[in-house]
């Protein structure tokens, strides 16, 4: 069985920077290949900022949609009002205060991400 392929990239706070290690370490553990290349992921995974770096989490969200693999935007960008995030509202979407809700996103968990350790 081919190991699905995953991208993740992260604009932002150091809580994001923080999270993303977490992701890392659970996505390894369910057994999914990191890349680093969007075009090549089975998944795009991006965990974004809405208070420092709104503009620039809103491009890479419709960059990054561009490719083929199944996309989720992480972080506060799905909380700003949507009239700003309309152009992506039809992109899937987690926001921190859901975070263990990642499970249902993906197939084929066996590690849930709430049993991960923090990295902090």
């Amino acid at each position: 069985m081919k190991k699905p392929r995953i991208y993740i990239e992260s604009s932002g706070c150091t809580r994001r920077k923080l999270e993303i290690a977490k992701f890392y370490k659970y996505f390894k553990l369910n057994g999914y290949k990191m890349t680093n290349q969007a075009g090549r992921a089975d998944y795009n995974f991006l965990a974004t900022c809405a208070f420092k770096e709104e503009e620039n989490s809103l491009s890479r969200v419709k960059l990054l949609n561009r490719h083929k693999g199944r996309m989720l935007v992480y972080g506060c960008l799905p909380d700003i009002p949507p009239s700003k995030y309309k152009a992506c509202d039809h992109i899937e979407h987690l926001s921190p205060k859901h975070i263990n809700d990642i499970d249902k996103y993906f197939p084929n968990i066996k590690l849930f991400f709430k049993d991960i350790e923090d990295p902090n």
